[in-house]
């Protein structure tokens, strides 16, 4: 992003400058089936892109869009076997991150596929060997995002092994697990989406990591940054503390949802429980928990996402009544959009239903823009479209 650009962004967004000029999220690629054949993943070398695909994607275009922020990005060569090479990415991103780290930069790193163990194998390598220096630069990175990540079927530890003891790297040829995020230095979160049915990623099964299923069989390799809905649901998760994406907080957003001192299980917890359940079934299970008075309140819009995900049409309008009691209030259009889900899960009169459901409960912000309305509104027309827009007028 050229320096004109990035400042005008960051007026634009009324960002404050030294906070926007200080934040850069660095991108790294893997293997994108969608250009690739799968057979290609291990006949050999994946030619090499000339832009990053993840850093293009929806996913990258939306954590980007939520606040003014530079970009970098660290590519592989898409050979399994060439250990060099493998090496010689890490490497790169692990200068890159002290690099940002000496300019007083905050640091988030997005990746996916093989470069979800290129980030991972940099991050632990260089907890190592600034941990005990106590004067280094580098102290961690804000958010660490893994999409589609082999790191859940313990894939790093070939790699480790594959690299043997003439490497350079510090992290040590028997690893045996993935470290949590406190060990890799991640200060924010470590968020991991993936889709079902990928056979080449899957949960993290690690404390301190949240896992984000998305219940669709379509790309599953490259959903993760394909779907819009996922890309909000992340973009929501790493602002549910009050800040966006980078720690560039844009204007006009609504208060943050109080996540801590709430007693009962969270979100993330029972969207966990949940597992793959889906449609009526996921409903129902819902609606009891609900009743149950079991669930920390208010449940945060992120949480909400994660725990109506897997639930379509009837079924979706039915779960976010169940959840409305509890939900969070002074919700923006993209944060009730991500509840909502894209015109696919929800649209017609059921999705008017659960726009006249959040709009009575007064659980929508007040004065939303026309494009906010609009993002509502996607999926509905006719007679359901002007339900809607009565509900939200009658706020």
């Amino acid at each position: 992003m050229g320096t004109f650009h990035h400042v005008a962004l960051c007026l634009a967004l009324a960002v404050p400058q030294a906070l926007c000029a200080q934040s850069l999220t660095f991108f790294v690629d893997g293997i994108d089936p969608g250009v690739t054949f799968d057979t290609q993943i291990f006949s050999g070398p994946i030619p090499a892109r000339q832009s990053s695909y993840l850093a293009n994607s929806p996913l990258g275009q939306t954590l980007l869009a939520s606040g003014a922020r530079e970009r970098d990005v660290v590519y592989w060569n898409g050979d399994l076997n060439d250990t060099t090479s493998i090496v010689r990415s890490v490497a790169q991103l692990e200068l890159k991150l002290l690099k940002a780290a000496r300019a007083g930069k905050s640091i988030d790193i997005v990746s996916h596929s093989m470069g979800t163990v290129i980030a991972y194998l940099a991050l632990a390598d260089l907890a190592i060997k600034t941990t005990a220096i106590s004067d280094s630069p580098y102290k961690g990175v804000n958010n660490f995002v893994t999409l589609a990540s082999p790191l859940a079927f313990g894939f790093h530890r070939n790699i480790i092994r594959k690299l043997g003891d003439n490497s350079e790297l510090a992290i040590p040829s028997s690893e045996q697990r993935t470290r949590t995020p406190t060990e890799l230095l991640v200060r924010g979160r470590w968020i991991n989406a993936f889709a079902e049915y990928d056979p080449l990623g899957g949960q993290i099964d690690v404390e301190g990591v949240e896992n984000l299923p998305i219940v669709k069989v379509t790309l599953p390799h490259s959903l993760p940054y394909r779907d819009h809905q996922t890309a909000t649901t992340i973009q929501q998760a790493l602002s549910a503390e009050g800040r966006y994406f980078g720690d560039a907080t844009a204007s006009g957003t609504t208060a943050p949802c109080t996540a801590s001192n709430r007693e009962g299980l969270d979100g993330r917890e029972i969207a966990r429980a949940l597992g793959a359940t889906r449609n009526v079934a996921r409903e129902q299970a819902i609606g009891g928990l609900v009743r149950s008075g079991k669930l920390a309140q208010p449940i945060c819009a992120h949480e909400a996402a994660l725990v109506v995900a897997g639930t379509t049409g009837a079924s979706r309008s039915a779960a976010i009544k169940h959840l409305v009691s509890i939900l969070q209030s002074d919700l923006s259009g993209e944060q009730a959009r991500s509840i909502l889900g894209s015109p696919d899960e929800l649209a017609g009169v059921a999705r008017q239903q659960a726009i006249s459901v959040l709009a009575k409960a007064r659980k929508l912000k007040r004065n939303l823009s026309g494009a906010e309305i609009e993002m509502l509104l996607e999926g509905t027309s006719g007679e359901s479209r002007k339900t809607a827009i009565q509900a939200l007028a009658e706020m």
